[in-house]
């Protein structure tokens, strides 16, 4: 599996869990969301590690701080 395999799937997984369980759904108890993103936040951890280029890395997290911002304030 190439590094910009594992980046894709878990945007991939970010983007699936967004449309299958939104946070709008559970706005009581965020903690799901929060477990959730951490989890995530690790595959994304080794997944920069993994990366070869530093442009690759700009870019991965430009997508993070753009998904946690839709997120947050949808």
């Amino acid at each position: 599996m190439t590094p910009m395999m594992v980046v894709m799937t878990t945007m991939m997984m970010r983007v699936g869990l967004m449309m299958r369980d939104p946070p709008n759904d559970r706005a009581g108890d965020p903690s799901w969301f929060v477990e959730v993103n951490l989890f995530i936040s690790l595959f994304h951890s080794l997944s920069l590690l993994l990366l070869e280029t530093r442009i690759s890395c700009f870019w991965i997290l430009c997508y993070d701080r753009i998904f946690y911002h839709v997120m947050v304030t949808s």
